[in-house]
């Protein structure tokens, strides 16, 4: 339980609420990432936690406990990866550098292949990721805890779709409605909410305002007050609001970038 009681409703599990939805937003280099994976290192305790593996590797660069990271790829599919120093690079390989790989065949099999205890990152494409957490409340075959985080969200449920996407991205919305009900916890950040498609970002319960974030008329916070904030700070927007801080995560690794093929 943290100090901050509004936060703790994203924190603490609860059967009859069910699973929570997370949005954070904040200009480039204000903390998001930052604070999913401090909000991660807690819940991985007794959450399984999946993080959106990205070409930056963040996650696997920042987050506190390496050892207990694990690598979730689709079978057959290779990867590079490279130690970026100032003007060099040294291409090495995920089990070189000591994380344990897990394979899966098809997107049904990935909950069962999820690690407890562990940070799973998982890499997929963009429309991959997309169908699964549409298609997750109806596949799900157990009711663990399951919390997933998602940087650069607008890139799976981007604004103003158009043709196909646009059918997908409401399909993925009511999706997500049903997380609730099957003790699905999102965490998604984008800079600002309105890179995000609208239908999606209406189904989030809290809102996580950082600095930079352009606040949204029906959102309970002054802008100014977001204006004010300084790095490390933020509000939390649900039926209340509140503002906290947290702490910078020092860098595990060298530089990474891993490439999925």
């Amino acid at each position: 339980m943290s100090k901050f009681k509004v936060l703790d409703k994203i924190i603490i599990r609860n059967r009859s609420l069910g699973g929570q939805l997370t949005f954070i937003t904040g200009e480039q280099g204000s903390g998001k990432t930052t604070l999913m994976l401090q909000l991660l290192s807690e819940l991985y305790k007794h959450d399984v936690c999946v993080w959106r593996g990205l070409d930056s590797a963040q996650a696997i660069q920042l987050f506190p406990y390496q050892k207990d990271i694990v690598i979730l790829l689709k079978k057959g599919r290779k990867h590079k990866v490279r130690i970026i120093e100032e003007r060099k690079y040294k291409k090495t390989s995920l089990e070189e550098l000591g994380y344990e790989i897990i394979r899966y065949s098809r997107i049904t099999d990935i909950e069962q292949k999820l690690q407890e205890n562990k940070l799973n990152v998982l890499y997929m494409t963009i429309e991959e990721w997309r169908e699964w957490l549409i298609k997750l409340p109806k596949i799900r075959k157990y009711t663990f805890w399951l919390t997933i985080a998602i940087d650069e969200f607008g890139e799976i449920a981007p604004a103003y779709p158009k043709g196909e996407l646009w059918h997908k991205l409401q399909d993925l919305a009511n999706g997500i409605k049903e997380y609730r009900k099957r003790y699905i916890n999102l965490l998604a950040a984008s800079q600002q909410a309105g890179e995000v498609d609208h239908r999606v970002r209406k189904k989030f319960q809290h809102r996580i305002l950082g600095p930079g974030s352009i606040v949204e008329k029906h959102l309970r916070v002054w802008q100014k007050a977001i204006d004010n904030l300084k790095l490390g700070e933020a509000y939390i927007c649900s039926s209340k609001f509140e503002k906290f801080t947290f702490q910078p995560l020092k860098k595990q690794t060298k530089d990474l970038q891993i490439e999925i093929l």
